[in-house]
């Protein structure tokens, strides 16, 4: 019953390793479960974008399923 009513925010996405990786580290090392850091860290990124203090850089895709896809930062080290 608990995994069923958990399944609702469950998500699947393609993460650059590296990102994934550091997730995980600063998750340990604040010693917080790593969805929970990363919904902090959605939510901080989507009230940057919605006061537009962040903006998107964009390009055509060339893929039939998206009109533009985004530029992705380097991750810093």
């Amino acid at each position: 019953e608990r995994a069923r009513r958990r399944l609702a925010g469950r998500v699947n996405w393609d993460l650059p390793p590296a990102l994934k990786a550091r997730l995980n580290a600063i998750a340990e090392e604040e010693g917080v479960p790593v969805s929970q850091l990363a919904t902090v860290l959605l939510i901080e990124g989507l009230k940057r974008l919605e006061r537009g203090d962040l903006q998107l850089q964009k390009h055509y895709s060339e893929s039939p399923r998206f009109r533009f896809v985004l530029e992705v930062p380097e991750l810093p080290e």
